[in-house]
C-alpha cells in the first residue's frame, strides 16, 4: 500500500513539473534580440509567435504602461513591445473567423500606411499560421502578424472578445482600449492621441 502511494506522489509530481515546463516562457538568447527593421519585409512580417516574458503585466487603464511581450521569428530573432517605445503602437486583437475583424481591418490597414511613423501588431488570437497566411494576403497585412497561438498575450491584455484594440503612445503608455469595431471617426481620434507628440498637426 505504502508502495502505491510513493508511485502515486511521484506521479503527481512529474505531472506538476511538466505542466510548469509547459506553462513556462522559453528562455531567450541575448544575442538574438533584434529590431522591427530585421524582421521580414512583406506580407505578415516573418509572422512572429507571441511570448509572455518571464514577470507580472501591468494594470491595463489609460496611462498606465502597456504589458511587454516578445514577438519572436523562426529563426529565434526577436524583439519586445518595450523595444518600441519612442513609436506609437496600435495592437489589434483579431482572428480570420471574426466578421468584425474583417469589416475594420481595411480601414486600420488604410490608416497606418498614411501614418509612417506608426505601427500596427495584428495579433492573431489562437489559430495556425495556415489559416491565418490567406487573410493576410487578402487584406495586404504589411505589417508584423503576430501569432498569439496560446491567447496568453490576449489574456494579459484583458481581451474579452474580437476584435479588440489597444492604443499605446509613443512611451508606451496604454491611451485606449477600444472592444468592437473601430469606426473610422473614432480611429481618427484614437490615433491622433498616440501620434499627435510625433505627428503634430
Amino acid at each position: 500500500m505504502m508502495h502505491r502511494l510513493c508511485s502515486w506522489a511521484a506521479l503527481i509530481v512529474l505531472w506538476v513539473a511538466g505542466l510548469a515546463a509547459c506553462t513556462a516562457s522559453p528562455a531567450l538568447d541575448p544575442a538574438q534580440q533584434s529590431e522591427l527593421a530585421a524582421f521580414p519585409a512583406g506580407v505578415g512580417r516573418g509572422y512572429p509567435t507571441a511570448l509572455l516574458p518571464t514577470g507580472g503585466g501591468s494594470e491595463l487603464k489609460p496611462g498606465s504602461p502597456a504589458p511587454d511581450f516578445v514577438l519572436q521569428l523562426e529563426d529565434g530573432r526577436y524583439i519586445r513591445l518595450s523595444d518600441l517605445h519612442g513609436t506609437p503602437v496600435v495592437i489589434n486583437f483579431w482572428a480570420t473567423w471574426c466578421g468584425p475583424c474583417r469589416i475594420e481591418m481595411p480601414e486600420l490597414m488604410r490608416s497606418v500606411a498614411a501614418k509612417p511613423n506608426l505601427l500596427l501588431l495584428a495579433v492573431n488570437l489562437r489559430e495556425p499560421r495556415a489559416a491565418v497566411e490567406p487573410f493576410a494576403q487578402s487584406f495586404e497585412m504589411v505589417t508584423p502578424v503576430v501569432l498569439d497561438s496560446d491567447g496568453k498575450v490576449a489574456d494579459q491584455f484583458g481581451v474579452r472578445g474580437l476584435p479588440t484594440t489597444v492604443f499605446v503612445d509613443a512611451e508606451g503608455r496604454i491611451q485606449a482600449i477600444h472592444a468592437g469595431i473601430v469606426t473610422p471617426p473614432a480611429l481618427a481620434d484614437y490615433l491622433e492621441k498616440i501620434v499627435a507628440a510625433e505627428d503634430p498637426l
